[in-house]
Parts: structure tokens; sequence; C-alpha cells
């Protein structure tokens, strides 16, 4: 593990709107949160990087080297007309229009446009369509379904102003608004994508990864940025962007790995744009929970616990129930972290350590109150309400323990199980629980992101193993899970599973009884 140092988070924590609290900030960063999907992490990660394309910056400049944090702040394009026309019904509604002629009906369809549109003080957003468009009503219809055919994750039901669409040009890219198309509630694009550019910012590979980027993702002559851009105004409304979040640590082998990971899947020549962004957001959210796992063991020396992945489908109950274990494990070694960052500051505050022993105060309520102040200014929280309690100084700090267990905001531990089922690199069922399980489209990431030439499968085992702790057959379980008398028989059945699935996804080939190899289909034939 690296030995990088801890930037101080002044930026954050001292700042306007600082958190509730500053206790898993201080381990993890600021801030994370359950509704953030690993697509929606990606986004917002790119977000920021076309904000310092569009402005001539440099996308990833790294760290000012004074010893303080990046202070990176990033224009964001509001590109309202077109999220109105895109995910509000407007222009379905236009058969119900009488018009004798369709430029008429071109017409009425634009007013309606208008009259609907919740932006105030904004005159004619719509204007440009006409001259655009020959005044033609079905192509209008045509350009709108074309680019709502590149809705992400088009099956929620999420509200029009939280929708997205894949960002393969630099006009798809969407941030997320208000109700009134004017402002972020940050409900969904809520600073776990800023963590991941910085992640990437202070990534080995950030230069190379720029290059990538630009090319894959802000490209304006794609043929449907350039449909996006007919749909747009000339000029967009610009928000200003605040300061980015709070990452700790300055180096770490999590922001190497997640930026090679990156780059792999930008590298692969033949993967079309289209399809870049459910792999690229399945490998993030895999990096995330391992970074959890690493920042805690970098902090506290928590242990790092593995990931036995099961490719049954729940059939092999061993590894499954293995599965389940491992992932509360990752999550008490969050809890555990947690607990001891709570020690550790209360143990460096002198108004904490003078409520024990012969310098305690004789009165109980001065010491009550005591330690209430001494948690309050260690963790930077307030207990609401209870100033006039009175408690012994562990009582205090259980009840800080169970507010910061409660957080609805940047706690690792209630992110690890959505974060992976949305990643399909977990899965949970009734009267089971949740385990590691791994989705196709999980095993079509990890072959993009870990595979330039042929590889056999348990070189590629051992490789994911090496780089995720990821457990998939017999030889790693005996390395990593040793003393817990595991069947070395299911990790076989495991591996064979493993080799079926990703033949059936194209992905590997059985050349002979003892040979075996995964090939990703999309990368570059001169690749060494």
């Amino acid at each position: 593990m690296s030995n990088g140092g801890v930037l101080p988070p002044d930026h954050i924590r001292d700042g306007g709107s600082p958190p509730d609290m500053w206790v898993q900030e201080a381990i993890y960063g600021h801030r994370f949160r359950e509704e953030q999907k690993p697509f929606m992490l990606v986004l917002e990660a790119l977000l920021v990087c076309l904000g310092r394309f569009r402005a001539g910056q440099e996308m990833f400049p790294g760290l000012p080297g004074n010893g303080s944090h990046e202070r990176i702040q990033s224009q964001l394009e509001m590109h309202g007309p077109l999220r109105f026309l895109t995910f509000w019904q407007i222009i379905d509604e236009d058969e119900s229009m009488s018009a004798s002629n369709p430029q008429e009906r071109f017409q009425k369809m634009i007013e309606a446009l208008e009259q609907s549109y919740p932006v105030k003080g904004v005159t004619h957003p719509f204007s440009h369509l006409g001259e655009r468009l020959g005044h033609d009503p079905n192509a209008l219809k045509q350009a709108v379904n074309i680019v709502r055919g590149y809705e992400v994750d088009a099956g929620s039901s999420r509200r029009p102003t939280a929708r997205f669409l894949n960002p393969q040009g630099p006009n798809l890219h969407l941030s997320e608004l208000g109700r009134g198309l004017s402002s972020s509630p940050r409900d969904f694009l809520a600073r776990g994508g800023e963590m991941i550019y910085l992640m990437l910012n202070r990534s080995n590979v950030a230069s190379d990864l720029a290059v990538e980027i630009q090319e894959k993702f802000f490209d304006d002559t794609d043929p449907i940025d350039r449909i996006a851009q007919v749909l747009s105004p000339s000029e967009n409304e610009h928000r200003p962007g605040s300061d980015l979040g709070y990452l700790p640590w300055v180096t770490m082998d999590s922001y190497d790995r997640i930026g090679r990971d990156w780059l792999s899947i930008l590298r692969t020549s033949s993967l079309p744009r289209s399809e870049i962004l459910g792999p690229l957001a399945s490998i993030t959210a895999l990096n995330l929970f391992t970074y959890f796992a690493e920042a805690g063991q970098k902090k506290f020396e928590t242990p790092l616990h593995p990931i036995p992945l099961d490719m049954s489908d729940g059939k092999l109950a061993d590894i499954r129930k293995l599965g389940r274990m491992m992932l509360t494990q990752h999550r008490e070694a969050i809890r555990e972290a947690v607990i001891k960052y709570v020690n550790d500051a209360l143990s460096k505050s002198a108004l904490w350590n003078n409520c024990f022993g012969a310098n305690s105060h004789p009165d109980e309520s001065v010491r009550s109150h005591n330690a209430r102040e001494a948690i309050e200014i260690a963790l930077r929280m307030s207990f609401k309400g209870d100033h006039g309690t009175v408690r012994t100084p562990e009582e205090w700090k259980q009840a800080a323990l169970d507010a910061i267990g409660k957080r609805q905001n940047n706690d690792p531990e209630t992110i690890l199980k959505p974060l992976g089922q949305a990643a399909g690199f977990v899965t949970s069922r009734q009267r089971i629980g949740p385990w590691f399980s791994a989705s196709d489209r999980m095993l079509e990431a990890l072959v993009l992101s870990n595979v330039s030439t042929p590889i056999t499968i348990d070189d590629f085992a051992e490789r994911l193993h090496a780089r995720y702790g990821i457990v998939i057959g017999p030889i790693e379980a005996k390395m990593r899970l040793s003393g817990m008398n595991i069947n070395a028989a299911s990790f076989r059945k495991n591996i064979n599973l493993f080799e079926e699935r990703l033949s059936a996804l194209g992905m590997a080939k059985r050349l002979s009884d003892d040979c075996a190899f995964v090939s990703n289909p999309f990368a570059k034939r001169e690749q060494k």
C-alpha cells in the first residue's frame, strides 16, 4: 500500500455549508450517497472533465504540490431546452393541435413548448428550431425521439430533471437540475462522482486518460451529438460550480487502479461509444468498493477482506454463504474504522480526557457537559435538543456512535450493498440476503478493463485476485481463505462456471482439455 499523507479539508469542513459531522469524511472523503447509482458516478465525474475542457483548462491538473487539497471548480452547462424537449412529453401531443398545414402545426408545437417551459425570464427558448428543422413538425419529433433513444436507465421513475443521456458527445452531458430547470438539488449527482474525478486526477495515468476522455466523450462530430446540437440553443445557460468534494489521501493504489481500468476500457478500440458507459460504471463501482476497504486499512489497519465471487447464481451454497459472510465483514470493517476514528479523535481532546481520573470535575452534570462539548468539538457535530441531558462520558460517546450510524448521507457502510447490486457484483434474495455474485455485465467489465491480450482462465482469476481481492477458483481460495474450512471442490466448480459464462459471452475459448483462454473481443489486435 502506498504511504500517501492526508490532505487538509478546510475548503469543505470550514466552508459555507459544512457536513453535519466530520467522521466518515476524515477516513473516506466527502461525500457519497446511497442514491447514486454507478452510472451517475461516472456522469458526474465526466461533467467535471467537460467543464474544464470547455474552459480550455487542463482536465487533470493534479495536486497543487504545496500540501493542500485541489481547489477545482467546474462550470456546468444547464441544457434546459434540450432536457425539456427530451423528457417532457409536450411535442407528443401535437396531433391534438388543429392546424391546416405542417408549418402552422410546427408553430403551435413551439408555442406549446414555450408556454410550458418552467424557466422564468427566458424568452423564446425554442426559436432556433424553426430555421434548423425547416419548420417541419415531423423532423422535430424524429430528432427528439432519436435523442430519447439514448437515455440511460430509461425504465426508471426519476423525475424529468434527473434523467440522463448517454454521454457520447459534449452536448449530451446533462447535469441534474431542480424542478424549475434552473438549479441543482444534488439528489442524484451528489459529489460521489467528484470523488471519482479526484481519484482519476491523482492517478498515475491522468494525462493519458485525459486524451481518451476527450476522444470518447467530447467529440462534437458524433452523429447523435450533432442532433443534440440542432435541438439546443447556440448559447447554453451556465451554472458556476462550487469547490469539489474532499478526498483525504494524497496517494493510494486505489487511484492508480481505477485510472488504469478507465484507460483500458476507453482504449478498447472497437467498443462502440454507446456501449462504454455500462462497463465503465460497473468497474467504477467495484473500484469504489475496494477503495472503502483500503482507506480504512490505510487509516486504522482494519482488515482487507476478500470478495468470493459466486458464478452459480447461488446454486453453490457454501460459496454463497461465504460471500454473504464476507460482505458483512466488509461492512463491519467500515464500522470498526469509524469507532477507531471516534476513539482516536477523543483521545486527543484534553476536555474529554479531563472527564476521567483525578482531574475530572466532582459534579456529575459538569462532567456530562464537558463530555458532550468535547465530542461536539472533536467530531464537529451537535447533539440537538440534548443539552440539558445528564449522561456519563461513555454514554455520550455511545450516543454519538448511534447518531453516526443513523446518517443518511456519506456512510459507506450503508452504500456497499446497493452499490454492488447496481454494478452487478452483489445479489440479494428474500430469506437468503445479499452475497457477492457476478452478473454478466460485471464479467464483461472485468474483461474489458483487465484483458488486452489472451490470458488463461487461471491467470485471469489470479489477476482479479491480485487487483481487487476477488476469489473465484481453488488456488485463490486456499490463499485468502485458509483456516475457514473451505470446500475446494466448490471453488473448482465455480471457476468452471466462470469459464462457461465467459464463453457464452464470447470472451473465452477452450483450445484443449488443459487450456482455455480469455480474450477481449474489443481490444486492439496490436496491443502487447
